[in-house]
């Protein structure tokens, strides 16, 4: 069974301005979320979407791969949001009969527009039921972050604007790092401006 990973694309993304960022175009015809999208689904992992629940009727275009799963708690924030997009997945499972879950799961931000598929696919690689994997890049982690099936509990209980932060730290003794050259692992789109710098950087790759 592939792992699953959840891109985190429920923000309100305020700091944007008023255009939607998950729609703005890293490439002609292919937006930062179908990209974030795209990328995971190279790196063999089941792709799967976590969107606001007013986000039912939004165009993702030809090029969206995956799953989609609608937070109706998204306004409380991205822990709310987690939660609420696995305990979906799960649900799926179960309903699919006596499906095999598989050992770990990958959560990420969809706004890391410089993320390299070979990061994505190094940190499912080192994944495991019973620790907690993410990159690092010149001594600085970042995502995407892989949680093993120890640790689901815990994300289904995450509430409000709080993520998983927690959680690492309060494992850390079951935290690995796999280093990479990658500073796509941190570096986000947060602003216009920012998301311009990142793609302008993105077209020599």
């Amino acid at each position: 069974m592939a792992i699953p990973i959840f891109l985190l694309a429920a923000g309100l993304s305020q700091r944007f301005g008023e255009a939607d960022k998950r729609l703005a175009e890293l490439r002609p015809g292919c937006s930062m979320l179908a990209a974030m999208q795209r990328r995971a689904a190279r790196a063999g992992l089941d792709v799967n979407t976590i969107l606001r629940d007013t986000d039912r009727h939004l165009v993702l275009g030809e090029t969206s791969i995956g799953r989609c799963w609608y937070a109706t708690r998204a306004h409380q924030g991205m822990g709310s949001s987690l939660a609420e997009g696995l305990a979906q997945w799960l649900a799926a499972q179960g309903a699919g009969g006596n499906m095999p879950l598989p050992d770990a799961l990958l959560v990420m931000p969809a706004d890391l527009p410089l993320l390299r598929v070979s990061t994505v696919a190094a940190v499912s690689q080192a994944a495991a039921s019973d620790c907690i994997v993410r990159p690092r890049c010149a001594g600085k982690t970042g995502h995407p972050v892989a949680f093993g099936r120890q640790f689901w509990p815990e994300l289904l209980a995450l509430e409000g604007e709080f993520g998983a932060r927690a959680l690492i730290q309060a494992n850390a003794e079951r935290l690995n790092d796999v280093d990479v050259q990658d500073e796509g692992i941190y570096l986000d789109a947060d602003t216009p401006e920012q998301f311009e710098q990142l793609r302008a950087r993105l077209q020599h790759f």
